[in-house]
């Protein structure tokens, strides 16, 4: 380290050079929004937590003032000193600076540890990444890692990614402003400041943030929105009236959300308030005036930008404050408190670092698990950095719980649709307690819940899911859930599209419309001549009479629920409904009935009384019906080594409902559940649900041999672009995870080109990355080199006289051996064709069938087909733990055994080990005349590598 003069030198060496560089600039006039210049972003990032005394030295200005300074609104006023001093700004509207900010301070360390980053090189050792690099949109994320963002329940399985969906739906994620900018610093072209600080600009859902947008925020009674019933796991975000107050709209986030909120909200207010009466950088949408208020009638209110006389409000404050007690800090916060600090804003959350802080400021609100009992706006100390409890309550030591809640708290779901959901327990403890909760129902009759929370529906009714503290069992959270058996179904159309006929004359006319496969409408008129209906203007116009009616309907099992017609009077015409003589105003609620039909009426005469229809829309559920029977069918047919799950059976109800809420545990078939040969054998199942039961019969064989295709791999010149233009010695191209090396002349255009020259610098393509399978053959379009390929990249062999049906290659090598033209030859395409046999293809043929005597009629082909695997097929066949393959292999080997064979392990490859010669006569000497017929069908070649197998070039597969 240096020493103190070093450090006074260096120090005074700075300040000099720093006001030679500002001389030319002091007469210039000083622009207001100069000191939200906007950073860039660092690539060495520092993971390591802020110590506490680093954090305590933040905060030491406060020492030196009197207690009266350290609460209230002077408390305020002194922190935004601190706060502001050296902060550093973001733009939110041009560039992707905050989205790759996510990509650290929102990042969720479990999920997406520090050492799965890519573009960047992590040490452990000092726990920082150093040359990292920022995603710049979602085709080109870099490092992609989950995030921990708001309005998500923080366990499901469907994490966000920084860079996968910016949507208002469902997973999308977006730019949250904790603080709505509308409510202070309204602008669209901000350089820095409000409106990009990250402190407050977190990740959260999409969804809900669209559906939050600028309400304040408060306990919700009377909800008129679940910001995430439309897809699963995300209720607990809500929108509707205020519980505290009794008015208003308020947004109610999910509970692990709301002391993060809270305490990124009264970051604002310390951070940017006009509380010392004066700012030398005066306010705008840059650097608001905002406030915490107790109200929410007549806000929030359209978009402003604050000024000293009018601040940027929100609220609710009670609700905020007992959030804060409710929700205390967590990890995950601490974290990035300290990661925003160190890296980017090198300013703090004081309330994340301090939590009582905000009781020394706004007072108390009692929590009682719900909402605040009572609040006393009195201030309840000072702060004190030196001594006051770091990231924490100082309440003593004694382990506690301080509460339990559920996420979501309330339900309501339909038996049919949603047969089971997953609650989450949120427990807050401190000092070590155990978060640990113990899962019960107080209605087992209606929901079953089990120890990790998922709640099993029986039938409909109320149930209640309890959550208690294994800690302190006097501490629990519930939901209440209500089932039913029924979903709404809403549909609409324009009856304009219907409306054909041009007038009725005496007599009976109807009209049918379907408004979807269920719901239909109907026009009727009786006799008479006062009952018109006529399209005047694509209309339907009924005139004044009983006998002119509108009839909306459902067939039998189903009931309406609401009808709205969409229909304007004229002269004096009304609608009414036939069953109430009520007149309709246009929406006709809770009907529950299969049909509903409305008339035209009216006490003058008949061509005064009218109303013209344009839209129709209907809402209506299903009836559900205890069922009396089930029936279960599979969707596909089963092989050995399948494994048949619940998402293969269709189970069915007698009322067709499809039914999810059963078990079924999931069966392996085995070769004693399939017949030899391949024919289809039944395998029965049982399964039960609400006291009916059912056989599932399913199908299952065994799989056939089937002669392997070899496989191409096609490669166009231009596929070899990276390799430059000019000579490539050393450089390579990976290409499907087979790496070439370039050697002598060799370049890309549009071909792959390389010098024929051999006595200069001829050109040659060798894959440095050995194929997975043999090669069998290659050939090349556009030119002709000479091709060699070798077992092992060293020893080499011409293509002309390779034997690939008893040695497997894995390299080749393209040049040109034999020419001295001085020109470089154009390569357009060539293609590498390998062999394709498989593990589990080898065992399909094993264990087809069961006969006698197969060791000596099955035997020799099994030991080709092995041998005609490559290394690492071979490898997965005698290690690995499918079902198939593992039965396969130990019959192999009992084969092997009988005929005084083995297969031995030998420098990372598996070799049969035969003492004598293959007896190929054998095979032909059998009564098999359809393997007489194969047998005498099989080329020369292959006759010979038979005879051949002791021999130094098959040593690779059979020794």
């Amino acid at each position: 380290m240096k020493n103190g003069k070093q450090i006074v030198v260096t120090c005074l060496a700075i300040g000099v050079f720093s006001l030679a560089l500002s001389l030319p600039f002091i007469s210039m006039k000083r622009e207001k929004s100069s000191a939200y210049t906007t950073s860039s972003l660092p690539t060495t990032i520092n993971l390591n937590d802020t110590s506490e005394i680093d954090i305590r030295n933040y905060y030491s200005s406060l020492n030196s003032l009197s207690t009266s300074e350290r609460q209230g609104t002077n408390l305020l006023k002194n922190l935004k000193t601190i706060l502001k001093n050296g902060q550093k700004y973001y733009a939110y509207d041009s560039g992707n600076s905050i989205w790759q900010i996510y990509e650290i301070a929102d990042r969720d360390w479990v999920k997406s540890p520090a050492s799965s980053t890519t573009y960047g090189t992590y040490d452990s050792s000092t726990n920082t990444i150093t040359n990292y690099s920022y995603g710049k949109s979602s085709s080109d994320s870099k490092n992609n890692p989950y995030l921990h963002a708001l309005y998500f329940n923080r366990n499901v399985e469907n994490q966000v990614t920084a860079w996968d969906n910016h949507q208002q739906n469902q997973w999308g994620i977006n730019r949250e402003h904790v603080w709505p900018k509308s409510q202070g610093f309204d602008n669209d072209e901000g350089k820095g400041g409000a409106r990009g600080d990250p402190m407050h600009l977190m990740a959260g859902n999409g969804y809900a943030n669209n559906i939050h947008s600028n309400y304040f925020y408060g306990y919700v009674s009377n909800i008129t929105t679940n910001c995430g019933s439309t897809y699963s796991n995300l209720s607990g975000n809500l929108l509707g009236r205020s519980k505290t107050l009794n008015t208003g709209t308020v947004f109610e986030p999910q509970d692990c959300d709301k002391g993060d909120i809270a305490r990124a909200i009264f970051y604002m207010v310390a951070r940017y308030n006009y509380l010392s009466g004066s700012d030398s950088d005066g306010i705008d949408a840059d650097n608001p005036n905002l406030t915490l208020i107790n109200e929410v009638s007549g806000y929030p209110l359209s978009s402003y930008t604050s000024s000293d006389t009018t601040p940027g409000k929100l609220g609710i404050l009670t609700d905020l404050l007992a959030w804060h007690h409710a929700d205390p800090v967590d990890e995950f916060e601490i974290h990035r408190n300290n990661l925003l600090y160190t890296n980017y804003t090198n300013n703090r959350n004081p309330f994340i670092d301090f939590p009582e802080w905000v009781d020394y400021i706004w007072g108390t609100a009692v929590y009682n698990g719900s909402t605040y009992q009572s609040y006393n706006s009195t201030p309840t100390g000072y702060a004190d950095p030196y001594n006051d409890t770091v990231n924490g309550y100082g309440t003593g030591t004694d382990p506690r719980v301080n509460y339990v809640t559920i996420s979501p708290n309330s339900l309501i779901v339909n038996i049919i649709k949603t047969p089971s959901t997953t609650l989450t327990a949120n427990v807050s403890a401190s000092n070590g307690a155990s978060t640990g909760v113990t899962w019960s129902s107080l209605n087992s009759d209606v929901a079953t819940v089990s120890d990790s929370g998922v709640v099993t529906f029986l039938k409909t009714g109320t149930a209640t899911i309890r959550a208690t503290s294994m800690f302190d069992n006097t501490k629990y959270g519930e939901c209440v859930i209500i089932i039913n058996n029924y979903t709404s179904v809403s549909v609409g159309t324009s009856i304009l599209d219907y409306a054909t006929e041009n007038s009725w004359s005496n007599g009976t006319k109807y009209t049918s419309i379907a408004l979807d496969d269920i719901a239909t409408a109907s026009v009727s008129k009786g006799g008479g001549n006062t009952g018109k209906y006529y399209t005047a203007g694509n209309e339907w116009r009924f005139y004044q009479t009983e006998s002119a009616a509108i009839t909306i309907s459902v067939p039998s099992g189903y009931l309406l629920d609401n009808v709205n017609l969409s229909y304007a009077v004229a002269n004096t015409g009304t609608l009414v409904d036939s069953s109430s003589n009520e007149i309709v105003s246009g929406n006709d609620n809770e009907i529950n009935a299969s049909s509903v039909t409305y008339y035209v009426s009216n006490s003058s005469s008949a061509t005064n009384g009218q109303v013209k229809f344009t839209d129709i829309y209907v809402t209506y559920h299903e009836i559900y019906q205890e069922p009396t029977s089930i029936t279960a069918t599979a969707n596909k047919t089963f092989y050995v080594g399948d494994t048949i799950t619940k998402s293969d059976i269709t189970l069915k109800d007698n009322n067709n409902h499809i039914i999810n809420n059963y078990t079924f545990d999931e069966y392996q078939f085995t070769y004693e559940d399939a017949s030899s040969g391949g024919a289809l054998t039944n395998k029965a199942f049982n399964i039960s649900y609400s006291g009916l039961n059912t056989t599932l019969t399913t199908q299952v064989q065994r799989k056939a041999y089937v002669s392997p295709d070899d496989i191409s791999n096609t490669y166009n010149g231009s596929d070899f672009s990276s390799i430059g233009s000019s000579y490539g010695t050393g450089r390579s191209k990976t290409i499907d995870g087979i790496t070439y090396a370039i050697n002598g002349y060799v370049y890309n255009s549009t071909y792959l080109s390389f010098s024929s020259n051999k006595t200069t610098a001829p050109g040659s393509l060798i894959n440095s990355t050995p194929y997975p399978q043999g090669i069998t053959n290659v050939t090349v379009t556009g030119a002709t080199p000479d091709i060699q390929l070798s077992i092992d990249g060293s020893n080499w062999v011409d293509l002309s006289s390779a034997t690939p049906n008893t040695v497997n290659y894995f390299y080749l090598k393209m040049f040109y051996k034999n020419t001295s033209q001085s020109n470089y030859v154009n390569i357009s395409q060539f293609v590498v064709e390998l062999k394709g046999e498989s593990p589990l293809n080898v065992a399909n043929y094993i264990m087809y069938e069961d006969t006698n005597n197969q060791c000596n009629t099955k035997l020799d082909y099994a030991i080709l087909y092995f041998g005609n695997m490559s290394t690492s097929g071979r490898n997965t066949f005698m290690t690995s733990d499918d079902y198939v393959i593992a039965q396969a292999r130990t019959r192999l080997e009992a084969w092997l055994t009988n005929q005084g064979k083995s297969i031995t392990h030998i420098n990372g490859d598996y070799l049969v080990n035969n003492a004598n010669h293959i007896q190929l006569l054998s095979l032909i000497e059998t009564d098999n005349n359809a393997l007489i017929i194969v047998c005498i069908t099989i080329s020369l070649t292959t006759l010979l590598s038979f005879i051949y197998f002791g021999s130094k070039k098959f040593k690779r597969i059979y020794k």
